[in-house]
């Protein structure tokens, strides 16, 4: 279809065209997520700046496909359809939803260390390798020691735990509900160092976040994947808590 001057027109009325420019905003999540992935793995970026970018386009992804559920039932067949080669983005949007930082943790800095810039009272934790040293002008800085930071974040773990576990307990089952409390759930364990092998419970966290990830919004958990989504957490709070004296050690 085309107007008076030639054009091609790809839509006839304003429903028409909302749906063409929802696909394009489709089309460049799934490009600009696959620019993303690939520089971080060329380490082109850091993970302070990848994690929070990789979680606005999960989160505007999650957000346009509530509205083309219905146009776009499959959202693969729509990448197929239109040609694109977006195997990075697949994983991270459609199968992991969340960012690479969290799904397997944060590289480690050189060691733990807080700044505080002159005239303020704050310290801010800032990410420094053994070979940085701090400018004699830039402010003062803290070393903290491994142990005390451990302890911080394993207190941080076991509250996102007992969080989690309570919320369902009061019947908090729906997906916008649980789905944050499980990604702080990870956050948290991620930066608690010196797990053993065997220990199950990173994994079962992921696995539910990931399968949240694929499930509406407003949808709620029926009682079955509730029951099993708390005793998953409850079996993973008691493994860790097992392995505490290792970490604590560590």
């Amino acid at each position: 279809m085309s107007d008076e001057t030639g054009v091609v027109l790809l839509s006839s009325n304003k429903k028409e065209r909302e749906a063409y420019e929802n696909y394009a905003d489709l089309f460049a999540i799934f490009k600009t997520t696959e620019k993303l992935e690939r520089a971080y793995v060329r380490d082109a970026v850091s993970s302070k700046e990848y994690e929070p970018a990789c979680q606005k386009l999960i989160g505007q992804y999650k957000t346009l496909w509530e509205t083309l559920r219905d146009t776009v039932p499959d959202v693969q067949q729509f990448l197929v359809h239109y040609n694109m080669q977006c195997p990075m983005a697949v994983k991270r949007l459609i199968q992991s939803g969340m960012p690479a930082t969290m799904e397997h943790g944060k590289p480690r800095c050189g060691f733990d260390c807080y700044h505080q810039l002159p005239g303020q009272s704050k310290w801010t934790h800032v990410c420094l390798t053994a070979g940085q040293m701090p400018q004699h002008d830039s402010g003062a800085y803290r070393r903290y020691s491994q142990g005390s930071h451990s302890a911080v974040n394993i207190a941080g773990s076991v509250q996102a735990f007992i969080t989690t576990m309570d919320s369902l307990k009061l019947n908090m089952a729906a997906v916008d509900q649980i789905f944050p409390l499980m990604s702080d759930l990870l956050t948290n364990l991620n930066k608690v160092e010196g797990f053993p092998s065997e220990f199950q419970g990173k994994e079962k966290v992921k696995s539910w976040i990931s399968k949240l990830h694929s499930m509406p919004a407003s949808q709620e958990l029926t009682e079955n994947e509730t029951r099993q989504l708390l005793f998953d957490l409850e079996s993973s709070y008691n493994e860790f808590m097992s392995v505490l004296p290792q970490l604590q050690g560590s």
